[in-house]
């Protein structure tokens, strides 16, 4: 996974079931930011606003304005 992560500036991944995510994991530890679901298994990989954005499940808008103030993070 290592290569794609390099290759993205945001990692998006909304779930909707609290699997274990490692993706979100590898993300933040690669310094890539993440937008994810605010569920049992994905919040544990992001401190709000540093790490990356939570936003609620099957929240589409949500998701979209987490996206756009995802640009924003340096």
């Amino acid at each position: 996974m290592t290569p794609f992560i390099e290759k993205c500036y945001c990692f998006v991944l909304p779930s909707w079931h609290g699997d274990v995510v490692n993706t979100n994991l590898e993300s933040v530890a690669s310094g890539r930011p993440i937008i994810t679901s605010n569920i049992h298994s994905c919040l544990e990989a992001v401190v709000e606003n540093k790490s990356g954005i939570l936003v609620k499940k099957k929240n589409a808008e949500n998701l979209y304005t987490a996206m756009k103030k995802c640009l924003h993070f340096t």
